[in-house]
């Protein structure tokens, strides 16, 4: 990550919380919080998040924040396999998903095919 990147954290958890701080002490210019719980995500503004949204809002939301682009890096921390593919599609072309969430290892895992083209990059923590 770059000063000035945007940065999207999906998960507003003790791993997303210190995540999203992270970023804002990187220089980023954009820390958005992600999380459906209305706590978590009030708490996320006071670790250094400028926005916080619901899955179901993230999408629309990252989209108009960076003018159709799309987050620099969007990193998944919480573990949850539906929210790979609002992660995915919330990150611009050339940009990086990196999920730090643990999942089961033989969980599977669907993404739409027509998302995995544009040249993102997919960073797996290991297991």
């Amino acid at each position: 990550m770059r000063s000035g990147d945007s940065v999207g954290v999906f998960g507003c958890g003790d791993v997303g919380l210190n995540v999203g701080k992270s970023a804002q002490l990187a220089g980023a210019s954009q820390v958005i919080g992600i999380d459906p719980t209305l706590s978590r995500r009030q708490r996320a503004l006071s670790f250094g998040a400028t926005h916080v949204f619901t899955p179901e809002e993230a999408v629309n939301a990252i989209s108009e924040l960076t003018d159709g682009r799309g987050v620099d890096h969007l990193i998944g921390a919480a573990g949850v396999r539906d929210t790979l593919q609002t992660a995915w599609d919330a990150v611009r072309i050339g940009g990086n998903l990196v999920v730090l969430g643990k999942m089961p290892v033989d969980a599977h895992v669907s993404l739409r095919w027509g998302s995995m083209i544009g040249e993102k990059r997919f960073i797996c923590s290991s297991q």
